[in-house]
């Protein structure tokens, strides 16, 4: 075997990981997944990243063609050096849930020079920011109904997939047609 460890540990997770079970099984098209499964595994572990490279736990060298869906659009190198700064700034707060820090104003004002937008929202994914996004419009419109467009991704949230393989079917979740 090519990558002993990499199946090793995905064949660990599998059962123990639900996560890793809900992707891969909602990562391909429907027609698609019995001959996914049968010809690999997608799970990839990994130790290193270096430039688009990732260095999986059996030492292959593998191109990055996703960048990480997108989480690090700086790249790898700038993403390493965000953290260690970060953590530079922060270190001697620790873990605190609730009380804020004064980076806190410093992103705010980035962020709003960057967007030209008077306000900002933080969030840990955009799954998260697009659930936050709904409950807003929700709240502010007064209107139960979304209509997202079809063909584009929302997300991960049930809410925002009225789609084959969604096991809850949404009744508040207008879908536009993919008119392209």
């Amino acid at each position: 075997d090519k990558f002993p460890k990499s199946i090793a540990e995905s064949a660990y997770l599998s059962d123990k990981f639900s996560d890793l079970r809900f992707c891969a099984g909602n990562r391909v098209f429907i027609p698609f997944q019995r001959k996914l499964e049968t010809w690999c595994d997608p799970c990839t572990v990994i130790n290193k990243a270096d430039g688009t490279d990732l260095i999986d736990v059996d030492g292959h060298r593998l191109t990055d063609v996703s960048g990480s869906y997108g989480v690090n659009v700086c790249g790898y190198e700038r993403y390493k050096q965000f953290i260690t700064e970060g953590w530079e700034r922060t270190k001697d707060v620790g873990c605190v849930l609730g009380p804020i820090h004064p980076l806190l104003r410093e992103n705010i004002d980035m962020l709003r020079e960057i967007s030209g937008k008077p306000e900002v929202s933080f969030h840990m994914s955009g799954t998260e920011a697009v659930m936050c996004a709904t409950r807003l419009v929700r709240f502010n419109t007064r209107k139960n109904f979304i209509v997202l467009f079809g063909g584009a991704y929302h997300g991960w949230w049930d809410g925002v997939q009225p789609m084959a393989g969604n096991e809850r079917v949404p009744g508040d979740v207008l879908t536009l047609k993919d008119l392209a």
